[in-house]
């Protein structure tokens, strides 16, 4: 029960409650946004998908920035740190997606999800510890 409770002291909870919250909202209009490119516009998947998640990035930076992880460095300096996460993120949401469609007999409407929750994961491993949480542990620390 310790771990849970440094958990709690740490704001990680929070966090991540916020980052489900922000990420899921813009998501579940993102992931719309790819049926349609894929349905109606007849994008092929990666392109619909690199589509949706450039657009995704744009939207989450102050959602994430602002109230998820309450930002303690300028923007310039975590804005930086935000695009390298997420074009890591888009390698591993691009990888699974391709992986999944073209190993697999996985739909791409099913794959993208799974590749989506894949780089979010990822995503808010690197924002909590790298982009958002360095200069924030240190402070707390002193």
């Amino acid at each position: 029960m310790q771990n849970g409770h440094r958990l709690i002291q740490s704001g990680i909870i929070t966090r991540a409650a916020r980052y489900i919250i922000v990420g899921g909202s813009v998501n579940a209009g993102l992931y719309a946004l790819y049926l349609m490119l894929t349905s109606w516009v007849l994008l092929p998947p990666l392109a619909a998908t690199s589509i949706v998640y450039a657009t995704g990035v744009i939207l989450t930076y102050l959602g994430n920035a602002l109230w998820a992880f309450q930002r303690s460095r300028s923007h310039l300096d975590s804005v930086w740190r935000y695009i390298a996460v997420y074009f890591l993120g888009y390698l591993v949401q691009a990888g699974t997606l391709v992986s999944l469609t073209e190993l697999t007999p996985v739909p791409h409407q099913f794959a993208q999800l799974l590749a989506m929750v894949a780089a979010a994961a990822s995503i808010f491993v690197l924002l909590n510890f790298w982009v958002f949480g360095s200069k924030q542990a240190h402070t707390e620390q002193q």
